[in-house]
């Protein structure tokens, strides 16, 4: 183990889930070099989150090893700094969640609008979608992300 890896990436971004997070919190306890390693890495990520709380999604670190500014839900920055990194947010309808009354799905177009918009300003576009109680995501939200794959398919 080596707790200095997550230095290693630093051309692309890195999400370390809040499962990871917890279990190397577990490890922590002891004199083994796993304990060892696990101190090293929670120390560094501390270190790198400048101490802000981790989400419910774990912690993003960008490969100038800090977190994303974010404008808000379904929101565009208006410009962006080069030096920082930036994320939006949207959703595929009106709902974060599955809510089966909401059929306010966004079109293809708007999407892939609103994705060259964050291309343009190297911002990160990321998009959710919220399963049914079984697990499947519903008719509109696969048409959607079918249509993603082929328009991406096209430009490769």
């Amino acid at each position: 183990h080596d707790h200095r890896a997550i230095r290693k990436f630093q051309d692309n971004d890195l999400v370390i889930p809040v499962a990871v997070i917890e279990e190397a919190d577990k490890f922590k306890k002891g004199t083994d070099a796993l304990a060892f390693n696990a101190r090293g890495f929670m120390r560094d990520l501390d270190r790198i989150s400048e101490g802000r709380p981790f989400g419910k999604e774990g912690i993003r670190i960008g490969n100038g090893m800090g977190d994303y500014s974010t404008p808000g839900d379904n929101e565009l920055f208006s410009k962006t700094d080069p030096t920082k990194l930036y994320e939006t947010v949207g959703t595929m309808n009106d709902s974060w969640g599955f809510y089966p009354a909401d059929k306010n799905w966004k079109s293809l177009e708007k999407i892939i609008t609103i994705r060259e918009k964050c291309k343009e300003k190297g911002v990160n576009y990321l998009l959710n979608v919220g399963p049914d109680p079984l697990g499947r995501f519903p008719a509109p939200a696969v048409s959607l992300f079918e249509g993603l794959a082929k328009k991406a398919a096209k430009k490769i």
